[in-house]
């Protein structure tokens, strides 16, 4: 018996020191990708995690993946399925490997200041750009995708994807006499895109953008809904708002007022359509604003509960429509860096992308949910239903994610004070809640976690200031808060001026605020309060007319020395070639 022991151990030695060699390259080549700026310092715990699991020849390869160059968002880095983009880049905010600049402009009389080019837009949208190669996509009302030349700006292709697109042999037979006029306004819907390209005069994309909409996209697409309401079903028409997805190879976009998700190869050319025609999905207030996220072969997007489809044919692999899934929800489900297990939901529930099962017991089943979750440094943050104190939640919290599954729940830190005042319950003469509230998905960088408040919200509320929030990481304690008096418009709109709705960014060691009237203010990162540049952008709106200026709530992406931001009508790309 002693000897078929000592026989055992000698074969499993070798096996012993196999994995211990494994393990140490796998470490080895976690320092040197961190060295080379090719992964960032805040993945180091993700890529440990994965090697004490066992699982360094995972690591291995993903740092040897040929798309996985450049630390996320130098100008060498490529989006991969290892590494896709998507709504605030990689969901975290977070472009360490950006270096913009801190200063640019333009003024109304036309004169700029290191902007690099301005591209006009077919429609207006509250998405961000997404980048890959030398081309640059965004999402356009109601159902566009628009590529553009990242070095020039200009507009490359146009490409449409509504209810007629997405209908079969069947619904053509059911209603000859409607596809009669669709065919006819499909052919006008295709020639208008070939033109747009080639139209160079200040406001004429723009307006055949806008026409094109009105009278062709919304007309197709309210017929369809008129011969049948209960399959094709138009939510609330806030057009555009989701950002699309690239790994480098397809783009995939969810128009969100038809539930049309559609997939492109980077020249334009359709992949596959899905319709998510599900009688679960009904009208929600606002519409769905959740943009699609890329992870594990699959992109996963919040429908009324989340759904998930094969990035390669559009196939649906699962759906989750029960209660603990539902309720109001605008954010968008977030990547958790070095991981394709797990992400992470609207609310800040951590689901696994094998099956959408619960991985974290941390689960946020409140009825409304503004902004979204999001993982950074091994913490998960979230919101809570706006914020509203009556509603009894707390309205910002943030846990440490487990390596593993938890069986119980996970403790959240949850400042108890959000705020100077932040949910002092008082109420505007129209019976609206004018007292400050969380909208936008939080920042997490150099141990604290940012924030901005909502303000008064829409003009009919009030004009109560904004605020800037920083708070503790590790002990949310508030660290300062910063009035940002310089968002706040003097003069009425129909759109929220008065608001920092916008999630926060992090580029080039710095924080970007966008205020909802292109003004980006930038501040130092770190416990003191220290605004290092201001920078406007004025431009006379294209939608609600000239005496009001252009408004933008969509996150800016950053590459290398690059800024790129959209607007309701532009696309700007800030810092010079």
């Amino acid at each position: 018996m002693k000897t078929i022991l000592i026989a055992a151990l000698l074969l499993l030695c070798p096996l012993f020191a196999l994995s211990q060699d494994i393990s140490k390259e796998a470490r080895e080549a976690v320092n040197k990708a961190l060295k080379e700026k090719r992964i960032d310092a805040g993945e180091l715990a993700s890529y440990y995690t994965l090697i004490n699991n066992g699982k360094s020849a995972e690591v291995i390869k993903k740092l040897e993946a040929p798309g996985d160059k450049g630390v996320f968002g130098s100008a060498n880095f490529a989006p991969s399925p290892e590494k896709p983009v998507g709504w605030r880049g990689d969901g975290s905010g977070r472009f360490p490997g950006a270096t913009p600049p801190l200063k640019w402009g333009r003024k109304l009389d036309g004169s700029t200041d290191n902007i690099a080019w301005i591209a006009e837009t077919p429609s207006f949208s509250g998405s961000s750009p997404v980048i890959a190669g030398n081309k640059i996509f965004i999402t356009s009302a109601s159902c566009d995708l628009v590529c553009f030349e990242k070095k020039t700006g200009k507009m490359l292709w146009v490409k449409s994807a509504g209810f007629y697109d997405a209908a079969t042999a069947d619904d053509r037979s059911k209603f000859p006499e409607v596809f009669k006029s669709l065919d006819m306004l499909a052919k006008l819907r295709q020639k208008v895109n070939n033109e747009l390209p080639s139209l160079s005069e200040p406001g004429e994309v723009w307006k055949e953008g806008q026409d094109k909409s009105k009278n062709i996209l919304d007309k197709m697409d309210g017929l369809l809904s008129a011969a049948d309401p209960e399959r094709f079903k138009i939510f609330e028409r806030i057009d555009a708002t989701t950002t699309p997805a690239t790994d480098g190879q397809d783009v995939y976009v969810l128009h969100n007022t038809t539930g049309i998700l559609a997939c492109y190869d980077l020249n334009g050319n359709r992949k596959w359509l899905t319709f998510i025609c599900d009688p679960a999905v009904k009208f929600q207030h606002h519409g769905y604003t959740s943009s699609p996220l890329l992870v594990d072969g699959k992109v996963i997007v919040f429908f009324k509960g989340y759904r998930a489809f094969d990035s390669a044919t559009g196939k649906q692999l699962w759906s989750k429509n029960g209660a603990e899934y539902q309720g109001l929800r605008y954010g968008t489900p977030a990547a958790v860096t070095g991981r394709t297990d797990v992400f992470v939901g609207c609310t800040g529930a951590v689901f696994k992308t094998s099956d959408c099962s619960l991985y974290s017991k941390q689960n946020i089943t409140v009825g409304e949910s503004w902004g979204g979750g999001v993982f950074s440094d091994g913490y998960v943050a979230f919101l809570h239903a706006r914020g509203y104190k009556e509603n009894g939640f707390k309205p910002l919290g943030w846990y440490k994610l487990p390596p593993v599954s938890a069986d119980s729940p996970i403790p959240a830190i949850c400042p108890d004070k959000p705020g100077e005042d932040m949910l002092k319950p008082e109420w505007s003469g129209n019976g609206q809640p004018i007292y400050n509230t969380f909208a936008a998905t939080p920042l997490i960088y150099g141990g604290l976690v940012y924030i901005g408040s909502e303000g008064g919200g829409y003009s009919s509320r009030g004009t109560e200031t904004p605020f800037i929030f920083a708070y503790g990481l590790e002990n949310g304690e508030l660290v300062y808060s910063l009035p940002a008096e310089f968002f706040v418009q003097k003069y009425s709109s129909p759109y929220s001026v008065y608001s920092l709705q916008t999630p926060f960014s992090m580029a080039g060691g710095n924080i970007f605020v966008l205020g909802p009237l292109n003004e980006i203010v930038i501040l130092a990162p770190g416990k003191e309060k220290k605004e290092l540049a201001r920078n406007k952008i004025e431009m006379k709106s294209l939608s609600i007319g000239d005496k009001y200026k252009e408004w933008c709530v969509a996150p800016p992406v950053f590459e290398g020395n690059k800024v790129y931001l959209r607007s309701e009508s532009h696309l700007y790309c800030i810092g010079k070639n």
